[in-house]
């Protein structure tokens, strides 16, 4: 057995995204190695890496994957987690900096209003739902990888996330699946909204009229594969936003008028702490 494969073959828990991740890296890394992975020295891994790319994160994913590989071999790693760390700095520099000019870039908190109001007023019932439930409860994008259902006795699946209308006309947004599920669990956001119900039950009709039906979905209700969610969301957002642009939208929102309240229901909401969003957008908060 090679030595990914046996490394894989101990670690049946990583997702299939994570597997193809660290099966690229060995196999760029290793075909320019005179040995196996565990047996080489660091600096040689070092050396070959750098050569690899010449963006930070993506030089930081390959030192990831050699690490957990030398790691289950036993191999040192010391070298490898300094570089990392260096790395890191290099990353949070470019972030910074990005996040900074998108700051002054970025369009306001009325002008996704306007947008939101014209997908409703233009019939886009989907558009609507999407950007509805990115504004209104910060959310990421698997957030929105959503089965609609007309009941709660049909949302059972305990990995899918759901919204719900129901017979009473409120509507229960019901995430299962995203990424800080394994810290903050599951999350209920109970709300009524008549423009909400309308555009789901329009969407639904344009599908067939049945339940349940997929949010992020192409034709014949066929579920968008979770790396296209991105780009299938982008194409319906104001001027191509992502999901994190228009977070930093609401972010310098909350910014300018300071109510701390407000940050707490956003990291509520979106399920990260109060303290990341403070240091990951620069406000000017001091923690309470």
């Amino acid at each position: 057995m090679s030595e990914l494969s046996e490394y894989l073959q101990a670690n049946k828990q990583l997702s299939k995204h994570t597997v193809m991740s660290y099966s690229k890296a060995y196999d760029k890394v290793t075909d320019l190695l005179d040995d196996t992975l565990a047996e080489s020295r660091q600096k040689d891994i070092l050396d070959i890496v750098k050569t690899l790319s010449d963006s930070p994160n993506s030089v930081t994913q390959y030192i990831n994957a050699v690490i957990q590989i030398r790691r289950f071999y036993k191999a040192p790693v010391d070298r490898l987690l300094k570089q990392r760390e260096r790395l890191q700095v290099r990353i949070q520099e470019v972030k910074d900096a990005v996040n900074d000019e998108k700051f002054d870039n970025l369009p306001d908190a009325s002008e996704l209003k306007k947008w939101l109001n014209k997908l409703y007023a233009d019939e886009r019932w989907r558009d609507y739902i999407i950007n509805y439930i990115l504004i209104t409860f910060n959310t990421r994008n698997k957030d929105l990888d959503l089965v609609i259902v007309d009941h709660k006795r049909k949302a059972t699946d305990k990995n899918t996330n759901y919204l719900i209308i129901k017979p009473s006309g409120r509507l229960e947004l019901i995430r299962r699946d995203y990424k800080t599920f394994a810290t903050y669990g599951e999350k209920k956001n109970e709300f009524l909204s008549k423009k909400v119900v309308h555009a789901a039950r329009e969407f639904v009709n344009e599908k067939g009229g049945e339940f349940p039906i997929y949010l992020l979905s192409t034709g014949h209700n066929k579920r968008i594969e979770e790396t296209s969610l991105a780009k299938f969301i982008r194409g319906r957002t104001l001027n191509g936003l992502s999901e994190g642009d228009i977070n930093k939208m609401q972010v310098s929102t909350i910014d300018k008028v300071g109510d701390f309240r407000l940050l707490k229901k956003m990291s509520k909401n979106r399920g990260t702490s109060v303290d990341n969003l403070i240091t990951e957008y620069h406000l000017k908060f001091k923690n309470k």
